[in-house]
């Protein structure tokens, strides 16, 4: 919707090849989980395989961040990592809510002191959940690790950012129950552009035919 921008990435090549999902996950009293670990360096190999398996079909999937500040975590069954996630830590200072009714809803819930104590209208501070990595069946297991997680570091919202097409925008999709926060403010889109330089068609039509990975460390 910002036409300014759209007009300037045209002039200079840009093209839309998707749509971003950029969504909160909260829970006001998170529950813990005694089955959550965290990836220690020696597993580290083994589950950034994992990852990069259920990652094959995206484009421009990268791992440098994983790992960061040893901040994955993980639920383990029969030995084997069924669902995990990264997360960096974020604070922001909170200038609009994205529109007039969002607004006076979060102000007015944030007069209720119990709300208040974990939702603030002027500062937001969050997880951001990136890498999330979840077995084919294991989506409960997902939502008891993002829960947990937020239970442990003391936090009550995460955001996730993800293709709108991807097989990950699904599982949220269909299990939906993603809090209180995102039923106010719901999930914004944007457009994912690319500027492809000297690339065969072929292979330029894959940023149409496969889903974005999309970081949340660059973008939170």
């Amino acid at each position: 919707t910002n036409i300014r921008s759209m007009n300037f990435s045209a002039q200079m090549g840009l093209e839309t090849v998707g749509t971003l999902a950029a969504f909160s996950f909260s829970r006001m009293t998170p529950r813990g989980s005694d089955r959550i670990e965290r990836v220690d360096e020696q597993e580290e190999e083994v589950v950034l395989k994992q990852i990069k398996e259920f990652y094959k079909d995206y484009t421009l999937f990268y791992s440098d961040a994983i790992f960061k500040n040893k901040d994955y975590y993980v639920i383990k069954e029969n030995g084997r990592v069924v669902a995990g996630v990264q997360i960096y830590p974020v604070r922001w200072n909170i200038v609009d809510f994205g529109g007039k009714l969002a607004n006076g809803a979060v102000r007015l819930l944030t007069r209720i002191p119990w709300i208040r104590k974990r939702i603030s209208p002027d500062e937001l501070s969050f997880l951001a959940y990136d890498a999330i990595y979840c077995e084919p069946g294991y989506e409960k297991v997902l939502y008891e690790l993002m829960e947990g997680v937020l239970e442990r570091t003391g936090k009550y919202i995460a955001l996730l950012m993800m293709d709108l097409e991807s097989d990950l925008y699904g599982i949220f999709s269909e299990q939906k129950k993603l809090g209180i926060l995102h039923l106010i403010t719901g999930t914004t889109h944007a457009d994912i552009r690319v500027r492809v330089i000297h690339m065969p068609d072929a292979a330029r039509q894959e940023f149409y035919k496969r889903p974005t990975y999309i970081p949340t460390y660059d973008n939170s």
